[in-house]
């Protein structure tokens, strides 16, 4: 399964809603290809809600601190940061 991008983040009602569609179904293949493997699947809260930021086109250090607090922001932060910012 291949990295799924969101489409324009410019935030407005219906890209939103199809942002969030896409993260649903990418959600729910993991969840169906780990069950199929017998497996639990790995899900780092954290990272779901970056996607869930992003979605929102609210993808930003500020942000991410806001809702996960600073520590674990800072943790994900280099790895998720959208190109183009900078903290």
């Amino acid at each position: 399964m291949g990295v799924y991008a969101f489409f324009n983040q410019s935030g407005t009602d219906e890209q939103v809603l199809d942002n969030l569609s896409v993260l649903y179904s990418t959600q729910l293949q993991l969840m169906r290809e780990a069950k199929r493997r017998g497996k639990l699947p790995a899900f780092n809260v954290a990272y779901f809600f970056v996607d869930v930021l992003d979605c929102l086109g609210r993808l930003d250090y500020d942000s991410l601190v806001r809702v996960l607090g600073e520590d674990t922001a800072k943790q994900v932060w280099d790895e998720v940061k959208p190109s183009g910012c900078t903290h």
